[in-house]
């Protein structure tokens, strides 16, 4: 934070439009951050980055108060803003990233050595796991979490992550062996053989849309007929967490992300494109929600503040 006020400080003095303060931004302040946010995994709370955004609101009105709303200096150029980073996002698309690696390189033979040692390290269930489990979570429940601090601060920023999407609907596209909510995946070694038969994700379950029955996986997948019991325990899981049982449920943000080349160039500003978007969503249900309850029309002020 005082290298921040540091350099906005030497900055100040000089005479620049206030394009030229915002590209200033971009180049002082996002690649600093980013370098940090890249390489080791540290939770921060709302707090800090409402006052990282202080100083550069101050910064970029010469220290009077802002005549537009930041969340519009925001938005992608061709949605009308100026591309002005919002470091929140950029942290949760970042870490984010990273945590999309366990997918990745789970069934890869050579992981990056970060990769194999962090996938290595929680054994009673597969780490990708997590990253389709619906809150509420607590983190408590997860043992002997506090010998590897790297996977829990990633963990933590993975639910404040869940939280601000509201994510609550278990992901089918989640690891079906060794599952964190699915606990007879973790004992049961009929799970692993079905992994080796090509069913890693609930996803592979489904077949234009609906839960297969036992004889299409038999068909699909060569299952024995003894596994007729997996079947009804995954049967019975998914009908806890699907509210469209036994359908496939719609894809949200999430799936999206998961879905991501995360090696093409500029996957993390497009991750980060992809959250701005989704506050927007989230800002116009909640004006839709008070339109109903009052039975008002509200006028959203896209300009100036007075």
């Amino acid at each position: 934070m005082d290298s921040v006020k540091q350099l906005f400080s030497r900055w100040n003095p000089l005479t620049l439009s206030f394009i030229g303060h915002i590209h200033a931004v971009k180049m002082m302040i996002l690649p600093r951050f980013l370098y940090i946010f890249q390489n080791i995994p540290i939770f921060l709370t709302k707090k800090f980055f409402n006052q990282i955004d202080s100083l550069i609101s101050s910064f970029i009105w010469n220290n009077k108060r802002p005549r537009i709303n930041k969340y519009h200096l925001q938005k992608s150029k061709k949605d009308g803003g100026l591309a002005l980073p919002n470091l929140r996002l950029y942290y949760w698309a970042v870490n984010i990233r990273q945590l999309c690696f366990w997918l990745y390189w789970l069934d890869k033979n050579q992981k990056p050595l970060w990769v194999d040692l962090e996938l290595k390290a929680v054994k009673q269930f597969h780490l990708t796991s997590i990253l389709g489990t619906p809150l509420p979570l607590q983190l408590s429940k997860i043992p002997n979490l506090n010998l590897y601090p790297v996977i829990k601060q990633s963990l933590q920023i993975c639910f404040q992550f869940h939280n601000f999407l509201n994510f609550k609907q278990f992901k089918l596209s989640s690891f079906l062996y060794q599952n964190f909510l699915f606990k007879p995946s973790t004992t049961d070694p009929i799970f692993l053989l079905w992994k080796n038969k090509g069913i890693h994700s609930f996803t592979d379950l489904f077949c234009d849309g609906q839960l297969m029955t036992f004889q299409e996986l038999i068909n699909k997948y060569s299952l024995a007929h003894t596994h007729f019991l997996q079947y009804f325990q995954d049967r019975h899981f998914l009908q806890q967490y699907l509210p469209k049982f036994p359908y496939l449920q719609e894809s949200d943000l999430l799936d999206t992300i998961l879905k991501l080349n995360l090696f093409v160039k500029g996957s993390i500003s497009r991750i980060c494109n992809l959250l701005l978007l989704q506050k927007e969503n989230l800002s116009l249900k909640i004006k839709q929600g008070w339109k109903r309850e009052l039975n008002m029309t509200f006028v959203m002020k896209i300009g100036f503040e007075f």
